[in-house]
């Protein structure tokens, strides 16, 4: 849909290639933050990536919530 950049573009002084972090979105409270900085979790069979433990762990609280119901 748009037009590819040249890899010689630089965004905050490093080269389009060079860039080394990418934000994702925690599953549970949805805020963003750079992906680097993670809390995995391998939830059947999904790779998860969370803001903090505290997110990890609600988020598993919650699962297991809903398998009680």
């Amino acid at each position: 849909m748009y037009p590819k950049a040249p890899s010689s573009e630089s965004v905050a002084g490093k080269g389009a290639r060079e860039i080394d972090d990418v934000m994702v979105q925690d599953p549970y409270c949805e805020a963003y933050f750079p992906k680097r900085r993670a809390v995995h979790l391998n939830f059947e069979g999904q790779d998860l990536q969370f803001c903090s433990t505290r997110c990890k762990d609600e988020f598993l609280a919650a699962q297991l919530e809903k398998k009680d119901q």
